[in-house]
């Protein structure tokens, strides 16, 4: 009887002295994982905020150069889809803490995305307000100062 006890004593021994460790190491690789997961989405997402005027900048020269009224559906969903993908892409950049290899540009990488957010909100009032030439050149102050910041961000 006190082998049996013995034996299942140190089963339960080495199973609970074993699984701690599997599982630690299976954790470990998962954390790996999605911290590289995460840097890559950070760096998309940053990438994306600061291309967003390239990418509709046919559509905005349309409607700025009055080519396409900004009464149309289509003004409505290029304002819409822009002011979407600009809070989201900025948003992020702004919300989430920065990947370790760019903890010493916190400041450049919120200004600059702050910045490009404000500007693209700019851009699309002075086109809606009839090219105001105020808002433009308030648009234009903001977009240099995004990219001020985002030309010191190692890429």
């Amino acid at each position: 009887m006190k082998k049996i006890f013995i034996f299942f004593f140190a089963l339960v021994l080495a199973f609970t002295a074993f699984y701690p460790a599997s599982a630690q190491t299976e954790t470990e690789e998962t954390d790996v994982e999605t911290q590289s997961d995460d840097n890559q989405l950070y760096y998309d997402s940053l990438n994306q905020c600061f291309a967003l005027l390239d990418l509709y900048k046919d559509d905005l020269d349309s409607f700025s150069s009055g080519k396409i009224s900004t009464l149309t559906q289509k003004w409505k969903d290029t304002r819409n889809n822009l002011r979407w993908n600009s809070a989201v892409s900025c948003g992020y950049i702004m919300s989430i803490m920065e990947p370790e290899e760019l903890k010493d540009y916190k400041s450049e990488l919120v200004y600059g995305a702050y910045y490009q957010l404000v500007a693209i909100e700019l851009y699309i009032l002075s086109i809606n307000n009839n090219n105001d030439p105020t808002l433009y050149s308030l648009y234009q102050q903001m977009a240099e100062a995004a990219q001020n910041n985002y030309s010191i961000i190692p890429k």
